[in-house]
């Protein structure tokens, strides 16, 4: 914060000795012992807030600080079904990790819960049972943000959230970004399917946007293996893929279809059927080094008949 000291006029009014009054235009000057930290802009400082701590934007040696902000984090542990599931024995601490992104939108380096940090990977450490806490301020941008539930050191994860995108930009954030604390919940028995997709025409083979297909939607339908039990979970089509919400840990067949602009739940074509697809808990060994336990369909081609 700029801070400068103006000068008080001051005018004295002759009273029977005819003295002189000083010119109406004379300021106060600064004390000339000027230092930095004393909440006044002198040659050489670039700016000065009226103390000596660096981090606040004015740095302990009055130069101008990049902006700093911070995230406000919030997390929960929970079975499928709903229930409160609560931290697990062994595993106290919930480590909310910031990793920079480049203005391609894309992380730069690596950063991981038990990694080293650095200037584009920031650990923040809280009381897993606390269940929120903001992180220390850092460098102005935009950061992907997740929270992980390890043991006190670090050395070991149980789980992972999946991640939310939060822009440091120009203010604090939040995560989850979403209210549902969707991306902020952890499930303890549980994970996800995520599916990534192109629309193809079921005659010509040819490459078809979601425009051209008429599509407004894409489903992905997961059943439990050899039951009726099933969760639909529906996408923008032009997301062009997407996270399912959280499944119990077990064996599904998921088909996934492109669906009509105009007639919502009517599918353009024959869907396409993945058989036997797992999803794990997070204490399974083939969840690492994914520890938000996401079982990956892959890139999936979507039939669109008439084209």
């Amino acid at each position: 914060m700029k801070l400068q000291l103006f000068g008080l006029v001051g005018m004295l009014v002759a009273c029977g000795g005819g003295g002189n009054a000083p010119s109406p235009d004379a300021a106060v000057t600064h004390d000339a012992a000027a230092f930095c930290g004393d909440g006044h802009l002198d040659p050489g400082e670039q700016c000065d807030d009226g103390n000596n701590t660096s981090g606040d934007g004015c740095s302990a040696n009055c130069v101008l600080e990049a902006a700093v902000h911070a995230t406000h984090a919030s997390w929960q542990l929970k079975n499928i079904s709903g229930s409160n599931a609560g931290c697990p024995a062994g595993f106290d601490t919930a480590i909310v990790i910031s990793w920079k992104l480049d203005g391609s939108g894309n992380p730069i380096g690596t950063c991981s819960p038990g990694g080293t940090p650095s200037g584009s990977c920031y650990l923040d450490l809280f009381n897993c049972a606390d269940g929120a806490g903001t992180t220390t301020a850092i460098p102005a941008g935009r950061y992907r943000t997740f929270v992980a539930i390890t043991n006190t050191t670090g050395s070991s994860i149980f789980a992972s959230s999946l991640s939310d995108d939060v822009d440091l930009t120009t203010a604090n954030g939040a995560f989850p970004n979403d209210p549902g604390l969707t991306h902020g919940t952890i499930y303890k028995d549980g994970g996800y399917f995520a599916a990534a997709w192109q629309l193809v025409g079921a005659t010509s083979g040819n490459a078809l946007t979601c425009t051209q297909a008429m599509s407004g939607g894409v489903s992905v339908l997961s059943t439990v293996t050899g039951g009726t039990a099933s969760a639909d979970d529906i996408f923008n089509c032009t997301d062009g893929g997407g996270i399912t919400g959280g499944l119990l840990a077990g064996s599904y067949t998921v088909s996934v279809s492109a669906l009509d602009t105009s007639t919502p739940g009517l599918a353009l074509g024959a869907p396409t059927n993945l058989a036997s697809k797992v999803i794990q808990e997070p204490t399974t060994a083939s969840c690492s080094p994914r520890s938000d336990c996401v079982t990956d369909l892959g890139m999936l081609s979507l039939s669109v008949d008439g084209l």
